[in-house]
């Protein structure tokens, strides 16, 4: 997400008077969307590795033929990601990643979620991840596009909203999940997690993978289902029974 949102913020560069931020405004942004090409090749690549789609993208197990769309999904990415990196087939690659993360991956895989969840704040946060990658290919495409500078511009701004609103998500989501967020938090980095915990005044004693009693820890999966997070209220053991998110 660090690298789509790099992608989000260099426009906003153009604001800046002179010309002198010309150059190096044109040559971060090239930057940028090189490396936004070079992630979604990666999560391609991955895909193909493990013949199954991103757990981003929940498909049902027993939708048919899954395991050849999931390497179809990989491939594309791949390829998609790959015309990203020249500028000939820029714009061609990002509007069809965006067109494949905002239509399918957000509106068909995502809205399932949300509709079956409703309640569940990990659902609305996890389908803004794949709505970041689809904002950030959308101000790729308008970067590179053979399109009038007003409506790119336009779509630049909105690609830049849209990303804020799934930074919002993200952010909410370390809230909801405060007792999966803290422990993650290296012991020496300052200052440290036991300050976070103050806004988890339970957290030491509830403690993650560093706490004695094993209370809290990282969210539990289904070994054979990687789509499946299991979640446990405050307080609870890590060994209790949690609420399953199953998203599909």
């Amino acid at each position: 997400m660090v690298l789509f949102g790099l992608i989000v913020a260099l426009p906003a560069r153009s604001q800046l008077k002179g010309e002198m931020y010309m150059t190096a405004e044109k040559t971060t942004m090239e930057f940028g969307w090189r490396v936004y090409g070079l992630g979604v090749m990666a999560l391609g690549m991955v895909c193909l590795a493990w013949g199954n789609f991103d757990s981003g993208q929940p498909v049902p197990k027993d939708f048919p033929d899954r395991t050849a769309l999931a390497y179809a999904a990989a491939a594309f990415m791949f390829i998609a990601g790959a015309a990203v990196e020249w500028r000939r087939t820029a714009a061609w690659g990002a509007a069809a990643l965006t067109a494949y993360y905002a239509l399918i991956v957000v509106l068909l895989m995502g809205g399932r979620v949300v509709l079956r969840h409703p309640a569940e704040f990990g659902a609305y946060s996890g389908t803004a991840e794949q709505l970041a990658i689809a904002a950030a290919g959308l101000i790729v495409y308008a970067a590179n596009a053979r399109i009038d500078a007003a409506l790119a511009a336009r779509l630049t701004r909105v690609g830049q909203v849209t990303f804020g609103v799934c930074a919002v998500l993200f952010g909410g989501a370390h809230f909801f999940y405060m007792n999966l967020t803290v422990p993650l938090v290296p012991t020496w980095l300052p200052p440290g997690p036991g300050v976070l915990g103050i806004c988890d005044r339970d957290w030491p004693h509830r403690g993650g993978r560093r706490d004695p009693d094993g209370r809290a820890g990282p969210p539990r999966r289904d070994p054979s289902d990687r789509h499946v997070r299991v979640f446990h209220p405050a307080g609870a053991r890590a060994d209790a029974p949690g609420r399953s998110l199953h998203i599909f």
